[in-house]
C-alpha cells in the first residue's frame, strides 16, 4: 500500500497521527517485499545466464586457433 502511494495519504487513512508510526507499523512488508524482489532478480539472472550461454551476449569459449590481432592488442 505504501509503496503505490503517497505516504501521508496513506497515514491519514489509517488513522495514524504522524506518518512515523505509519512507517514502523508497515516495516516488516517492506523488507518481506525487498526479500522478494531480491530472490527475484537472482532468479531471473540465473535464467538469463543459462538462456544467453552461446550468443554473441555471452560467447561460448574457444580454442585460441593461433590467429594474431592483426598488431593490436584486446582491451576487455
Amino acid at each position: 500500500m505504501i509503496l503505490n502511494g503517497d505516504l501521508k495519504a496513506v497515514s491519514e487513512i489509517t488513522g495514524h497521527r504522524d506518518v512515523n508510526l505509519t512507517i514502523k507499523q508497515y516495516e516488516h512488508i517492506t523488507t518481506e517485499i525487498k526479500a522478494q524482489t531480491i530472490n527475484a532478480i537472482e532468479e531471473l539472472d540465473i535464467q538469463m545466464k543459462q538462456t544467453v550461454r552461446g550468443t554473441k551476449y555471452h560467447p561460448v569459449p574457444q580454442e585460441n586457433s593461433g590467429t594474431a590481432l592483426s598488431g593490436r592488442s584486446a582491451v576487455w
